[in-house]
Order: structure tokens, then sequence, then C-alpha cells
């Protein structure tokens, strides 16, 4: 109803004689922190404690999936589009919430802002999405739980939020912008440290293997053939992030698949760092001797803090 306090969604009437069909769920017209739910008893979903909102296919329903940090709530015996209406309907709300803590919290907004100006202020060092997440997570407040949320969606802020948010945070709103100055960090770099892996491991590094050093993102992924320079590209990566000061050595860990690889880059790590493999503080292992599953025996890990490279 237009003049309703809520939007009410439950499953058709044949449905609710179904055991899995006596639920109900309420979303408030005005942007409020919690949803009804009703399962025979009501609850309230925090808006905040909503991880996650996914549409699974049965064999005569669909099934809204509402994951919390604790537990999961199953809306079942709905058709196709209700269910999609449903989780629509859900995100849109929660974002909404979302966006409103943002709008209220300038204060907290500052916080993040002077956490990640350093960073990026004359580009000193590649901006990962970890970096984001961690300048976020050393604030407090309702803004930086709202930038964190799994489920925070950019694409709801107006012209007029935006002008209002400090202008580091277009990184956070704006996936665009952190790719955009990443490749320009990238292409910097390069020039920068072109003698440093003109000469890096005995060898001059191609293009690629140095783009693949510089890069530090959350996660990335180098395939190349055998023979083709994955080690020297792993020797290149720790050089690097250490002669930048990014990581101690003690904060790399290298893996590779078997000992005698492992042996190999400890050395070569140990000689391009001026220093006799027993004193190289960069701890060098295997994935076996760190009881990894899935380990891939033509891939080679460093992992230093929250990044990783393959």
């Amino acid at each position: 109803m237009i003049f309703s306090r809520y939007t009410t969604y439950r499953p058709g009437l044949f449905a609710r004689l179904l055991p899995s069909g006596r639920w109900k769920l309420r979303l408030p017209t005005a942007t409020t922190a919690s949803v009804e739910l009703h399962t025979g008893t009501r609850a309230e979903l925090r808006c905040l404690d909503i991880t996650a909102i996914g549409i699974k296919k049965a064999l005569l329903w669909h099934t809204v999936e509402i994951r919390t940090c604790s537990h999961v709530e199953t809306l079942s015996c709905l058709g196709e589009d209700a269910a999609t209406r449903l989780a629509t309907d859900l995100h849109r709300f929660i974002n909404r919430y979302l966006l409103e803590l943002i709008r209220s919290d300038q204060e907290a907004l500052k916080e993040v802002d002077a956490k990640l100006e350093p960073l990026i202020e004359g580009k000193r060092q590649y901006l990962a999405q970890a970096d984001l997440a961690q300048a976020i997570a050393s604030v407090s407040g309702p803004a930086a739980a709202a930038l964190s949320h799994p489920l925070f969606d950019a694409d709801g802020l107006t012209a007029a939020m935006e002008a209002d948010l400090p202008w580091s945070l277009s990184f956070l709103t704006d996936p665009d912008r952190r790719h955009q100055y990443n490749n320009e960090f990238v292409a910097t770099e390069l020039t920068r440290y072109a003698p440093f892996f003109d000469d890096l491991d005995g060898r001059s590094l191609s293009d690629q293997q140095r783009e693949s050093c510089i890069r530090l993102e959350d996660s990335n992924l180098l395939i190349a053939s055998a023979g083709s320079g994955k080690s020297a590209t792993m020797v290149g990566k720790v050089a690097y992030v250490l002669d930048k000061g990014l990581y101690q050595p003690e904060e790399i860990l290298v893996l590779a698949y078997n000992r005698a690889a492992a042996e190999e880059l400890r050395e070569r790590i140990a000689q391009q760092l001026g220093v006799q493999p027993a004193d190289l503080q960069c701890k060098v292992t295997t994935f076996h001797a760190l009881d990894l599953p899935g380990s891939d025996p033509s891939q080679i890990a460093v992992k230093h803090r929250n990044h990783s490279a393959v």
C-alpha cells in the first residue's frame, strides 16, 4: 500500500501452507538500521550484520539467502521474479542505510582521508585494495563501518554527497579511479626503477617481469612457461619492495613447491641483497613445510603482510 510504513514480502497463498513458506519480511519505507523477519517469531536483522544476499534455484522454487555475521536466513517458496525483486530491494534498502551513515559521519571520513593521503600523495606506492581496507579499519565509527561493508555500493552516491566527501575517498567509491592511479604509478615506476631492473639477479628483466614486480595488488597471478623467468621475477619483487622500504625482510614469506626450488630462491635472493643465505631474514620455504593445501608445482608465491603475488 502506498501509505504503509512497510513493504511486505512473503510467498504466495498456496506456498504459505508449506512449512518452508511460513515467513514474512518487512522493509520499512523509512531509512532504518534493521529489517523485520517473521518466521513464527519476530526478529530484527541489522543492516550492518547482513553480509551477503543470494538467490538459489530449487526444483520448484527460488530461495533468497540472507547471510549475516552469525547465521543464514533462508526465504523459500518464491518464484523467480519475486526472489529477484526481494533480493534487489533488500540490497537497495541496506545500501540506502549505509549511504546515510556515510553522509552523517564527516569526522570519520576526514580520518580515513588522513590515512589515505600519505599513500597517494606523490604516487608513493601502488595502492592495493587491502591498503584501502586497512585505512578504513584503522578508523572507528559508522561511516567507516559503512565504507567497509561488503554490500556497500557507491553507485548510490549522489553528486551532492560526492562533493562533500574528502578527495581521497574517491579511491573507495570509484574503482576506476584506483585503477587509473595504479596504471599511472606503474608507468612512472618503470622509468624511475629502470636502472634497478636493468641489472637484477644477473640479468635485465623484461617489461612484463618489471611490471609484475611493481604491481602489489592483493593477489597477482603470473602465468609463464618453464624457464621463462618466474624465479627471477620473484627475486625482483622481493628486492623491489625492500628497496622501496614498504616492508621489512622478516615480513616477507617466499614459498616454492619443492626443497630444491626453495634453496635456489633463498640463494638468489640473498645474493641480490648482498647477504649470506644463512643470514637472510626473509623466510624462504616450501608449501609442504607450511602444510598449505592445493599447491601447484608450477607456482611460486611471495607473500608479505596483506599482499601476495604468484
